[in-house]
């Protein structure tokens, strides 16, 4: 009798364990297709994470559940695209590690920043402040005309610095590289003018920014490189198909 309840105890576990794999792999297919699904209608990664949030709470009605799925597609978006781009699942696997680890920091899924993208509406137009960049501009100005003697150069400096900060200062603020290339752009358009000069800028910003992130997740410069590459591709795909708006 004791041995037929405790096979029985046995069995309700299991059943139990196996049933709630069943509803996290379920969770996680709807925050992944959530997720991508945003990403595809030109949602920002901030965005994209709070539908795959939304998508998970609405049919489990569980916080715990949802913020978990979401950092589960955030990771696993880093780990498909690191995979497209090394065809290394070793360096994928890091990749995806890395995203998970920073969750608890707002990299993969911040209640406060859902909340504020959810406040500020959809379009990830939010950008930072340009005092500080302009000073970094002005200081990196002065010092490649020290260095060179070539004020062709030394603007160059000054443009690609102050792109530099204020796509890092709004992708800091927003997570969102879209919103960072965009006000790398408007920062030097400001500036000089000149559509040109500000697209070369803000693709160097975007690069830049890539080729850390990626060399800092993986050890890996040639991975860095392919991912400095995919940004100057996408920073041109952004600014032609919002040509009007920069």
């Amino acid at each position: 009798m004791r041995k037929t309840a405790i096979l029985g105890t046995v069995f309700v576990i299991a059943l139990a364990v196996t049933t709630g794999v069943v509803a996290c792999d379920k969770a996680n297919a709807a925050a992944e297709a959530a997720y991508q699904q945003a990403m595809n209608d030109g949602g920002c990664d901030t965005t994209a994470t709070k539908a795959a949030y939304d998508a998970v709470y609405a049919s489990t009605g569980c916080s715990k559940t949802a913020e978990a799925a979401a950092q589960h597609a955030v990771a696993q978006a880093a780990y498909n695209e690191t995979l497209g781009n090394t065809g290394c699942e070793k360096t994928a696997q890091v990749a995806y590690d890395a995203s998970i680890k920073t969750a608890g920091s707002g990299c993969a899924y911040d209640a406060t920043k859902a909340q504020r993208a959810s406040n500020e509406g959809t379009s990830c137009a939010k950008t930072a402040s340009s005092s500080c960049a302009t000073t970094d501009a002005k200081a990196a100005y002065a010092k490649a005309l020290d260095e060179t003697g070539c004020e062709k150069t030394a603007k160059a400096a000054y443009n690609d610095t102050l792109a530099g900060a204020t796509y890092a200062k709004t992708y800091e603020a927003t997570s969102c590289s879209k919103s960072a290339t965009k006000a790398a752009y408007d920062a030097v358009y400001a500036e000089s003018g000149c559509s040109r000069t500000a697209e070369t800028a803000a693709q160097h910003a975007a690069a830049k920014a890539a080729y850390d992130e990626t060399l800092k997740t993986t050890g890996c410069e040639k991975s860095a490189k392919e991912a400095s590459d995919k940004a100057v591709k996408m920073v041109e795909a952004q600014l032609a198909s919002n040509e009007e708006t920069l």
